[in-house]
Parts: structure tokens; C-alpha cells; sequence
């Protein structure tokens, strides 16, 4: 409740003192006001005249202030292709007075359409962990594995978000920054048979198509063209229910259930992400 009094200037007075406890505490709260408001009995007025004031005092917050931040040049990271792991550091950052030690809980989520998970990052898992500011420090790494692997895929989005944090007096956490894994794995063929412009080709040989890594049916269709005027279809085959198609580590192998007539050269067409 509001706190209120009287003072009493004796004959000849002209200062008194108003005495006001304010409640200490430790929490990191920016600086705040109180008013104080004097009236005069009857018969008394203010130097201007007035009847009563009103004062403004300001409680000076005396915690230590801490911000912190994440900090990074770029929010893209390359894949890699090693078959292992690709290590990235991420720097966070802490501002203002650094003398004391501060912890500082963070964590990784997927984000978007294209999102990470756990497969992703090394160990199996959605990584998430604590770093500490020692006393003085006013940056520290958070480090995270990012698997290498050769799968082609979309470019693949997490969020990074830092949570609670313990000492120091922190006042302010920025949430959360988004990161992208680039993709850099890309699949060519490397050897057809027959070879391309091949002549006098079996009537019973299958396709062969050899590629630069494993590969596994996806959706979609697997056309043999003809190359006479109009490029019509000789064949099609979906991949989901064909039995002419079978697939060995990197090799696709076709096994064509019509025969093409003398002189006519086939054309392979496969539809994205058939592979």
C-alpha cells in the first residue's frame, strides 16, 4: 500500500526530511519510479502559490545486465559428402558486464517445409546442450556434427534456440536463429550398356546403367524412346510396380519386354528423382 505521513516545521524551520524504505531485491528489472505528493494544511501555500506538488523519484535498478546473442557469419552450411561427420561451430555472444560466470542451455529443432531431423546430426539425434561463459569470456562455441552423408535430397532447415540461462544476471536472450544444410551431393551416370551409338546389339540384351553411387527406386517412370521423327515411346516403366527393373548397389539393369526393330537406336528417359 501507498505509504503517507506527516512533517511538522517547528517556528523558524525550513527543510524537513521524508523517509521512504525501499525493498531490496535481485532481480533485473530496469530502473522504476515512485511519486511523492505534498499538500499544506489550510492557510499554507507553495512558493508558486499551489497547494500541493507531486515529486518524481527514480529507484536506480543496480543488477548487473547481461545480453546475449547468437552470432554467425552465414546460416549455410555445406553437407558434405565424406560419409562422416562435417563439425560446425556456432558462436554465441554475451554483452555488457562479463565478470561473472554464465551458463547457457540451447537446442536444435527442425524448421520449414524441408526440415531436419534427427538423421541429420551425428549420434542419431536432435543436438542440445549447455555452454559456459567463464568469468571475463564474452563469447563461446557451440558446436554441432552434421552428418556427411551421399543421399541427394533438398537443402534442409533447423532452428538453433537458446534457452534458460543461470548467473550473471542475463536480462535478455535472443530466441533463436535459422540455419540451412546445403546439399552437395549430386548423382551422374557414369557407364551405359550397350555404350551410347552402340551397333549390332543382341535382340535379348537388358540396359545397364551404371551410376556414380548407390542408388534406390524412388517415384516416377523409366521411358525407352525411339529416335525416329516424333521420339515415340517404345516402352514405359513405373517404378513402383515394373518387374522388368531391378537395381544392384549403383547399377539400374532393364530388362525390356519388347523388341525394337533393325536400325532403330533407343533413347533412355528417366523422370527426376525416379533413382
Amino acid at each position: 500500500m501507498a505509504a503517507q505521513g506527516n512533517v511538522v516545521f517547528a517556528v523558524g524551520e525550513t527543510h524537513k526530511t521524508i523517509s521512504v524504505d525501499i525493498l531490496p531485491d535481485t532481480i533485473v528489472e530496469g530502473d522504476e519510479q515512485f511519486h511523492v505528493n505534498l499538500s499544506f494544511a489550510a492557510g499554507a501555500v507553495f512558493q508558486d502559490y499551489a497547494t500541493d506538488k507531486s515529486v518524481a523519484v527514480a529507484i536506480q535498478d543496480n543488477e548487473t545486465v547481461i545480453s546475449m546473442r547468437l552470432v554467425n557469419d552465414s546460416t549455410n552450411i555445406t553437407e558434405g559428402n565424406s560419409g562422416g561427420v562435417t563439425n560446425y561451430e556456432l558462436t554465441a555472444e554475451r554483452f555488457g558486464d562479463v565478470s561473472q560466470e554464465t551458463t547457457l542451455d540451447w537446442a536444435v529443432s527442425g524448421n520449414g517445409t524441408t526440415s531436419a531431423d534427427a538423421s541429420d546430426f551425428a549420434e542419431g539425434v536432435l543436438p542440445a546442450g549447455t555452454v559456459t561463459f567463464a568469468a571475463g569470456e564474452s563469447t563461446a562455441v557451440i558446436s554441432l556434427g552434421i552428418v556427411a552423408d551421399k543421399i541427394i535430397e533438398a537443402d534442409e532447415q533447423f532452428q538453433l534456440t537458446l534457452g534458460s540461462y543461470g548467473g550473471g544476471g542475463v536480462d535478455y536472450v535472443e530466441l533463436s536463429d535459422v540455419f540451412t544444410i546445403l546439399n552437395d551431393d549430386v548423382l551422374t551416370i557414369k557407364s551405359y550398356d550397350p555404350v551410347d551409338g552402340a551397333t549390332n546389339v543382341g535382340v535379348s540384351e537388358n540396359l545397364v546403367v551404371k551410376f556414380s553411387e548407390a542408388i534406390q527406386f524412388g517415384d516416377g517412370q523409366i521411358q525407352i524412346h525411339t529416335t525416329s521423327a516424333d521420339g515415340s515411346v517404345f516402352e514405359s516403366f513405373d517404378t513402383s510396380t515394373s518387374t522388368h527393373m531391378s537395381i544392384t548397389g549403383d547399377t539400374l539393369t532393364i530388362d525390356p519386354d519388347g523388341t525394337l526393330a533393325n536400325s532403330v537406336l533407343p533413347q533412355l528417359e528417366m523422370e527426376n528423382r525416379v533413382c
